[in-house]
Formats: structure tokens, sequence, C-alpha cells
């Protein structure tokens, strides 16, 4: 009963750092495994360190594609189905945050329930921070 109030009392912490998954790893580590979702994912996004613009993983070209639709070099990942990139020699402009948008979205499973029944779109913490130490 005691590891479940203090399993309990930690949920609100995890919530204000507003991330699900914190990572460390090491410059030239290699084949550093980001799972980022569970089940199928409609693209998985990145915005890194020291800067506001998102980048997305097209699944189907196996690139990142930058906020403009310009290909971004991306020999060094790989991706894994359902959701998972593997960064295969990690440098220091690796660092930033992954996250993913699901396949399906909630507000369109709305749609199609029958009358007086809803989804709870109760926001759920995602996304992995990836911190590169030198």
């Amino acid at each position: 009963m005691r590891s479940l109030i203090i399993f309990l009392s930690l949920i609100p912490l995890s919530y204000a750092f507003g991330v699900a998954e914190y990572k460390d790893v090491t410059v030239g580590q290699e084949n550093v495994i980001l799972t980022v979702a569970d089940g199928n994912v409609k693209v998985i996004k990145r915005m890194l360190d020291g800067s506001d613009k998102h980048q997305i993983w097209n699944v189907s070209r196996g690139t990142w594609i930058d906020e403009t639709g310009k290909p971004v070099p991306s020999s060094n990942y790989s991706f894994k189905a359902p959701g998972t990139i593997i960064i295969r020699i990690v440098t220091k402009e690796d660092a930033g945050f992954y996250d993913y948008d699901p396949e399906v979205d909630v507000a369109d499973a709305q749609k199609n329930l029958p009358e007086g029944e809803f989804v709870d779109i109760d926001p759920m913490l995602t996304g992995i921070q990836l911190s590169v130490l030198s």
C-alpha cells in the first residue's frame, strides 16, 4: 500500500516536467534506440536543442523533413516499426525532444461513436528528451 501511495504522489511531479522520458547518451555512442510509440504512428517528430523548428520523420522515405518540406541529412538514422528511431552514431547535434503523432486521431475516432458516447481526450505525456553528453 505504501508503494502505491508513493507512486501516486509522483504522478503530478511527472506532469510538471512535461516529458515522459529522459535519456542521456554520450557522443559516439552507437545504435541508440528511441522508442517514442508502441503503436503505429503517422509521423515521428523532433525539435533539436537550440532550435524552435520541428522536423518530422517521413516513414515512407526514411528521412527527416524540415518545416519547409526539404530533406535533412538522415543517413545516421533508421526507422523500426511501429515507432522507433535508431541513431547509428550519436553526435552532439542529435540532442533534442523526440515525439510522435498517432496514426489514428482521437478527434476522428470520436466522430464515429454512437450518440451520447465520447472519448476522453486526457493529455498523456509522451516523448523522449535526448541529452547528449560529451
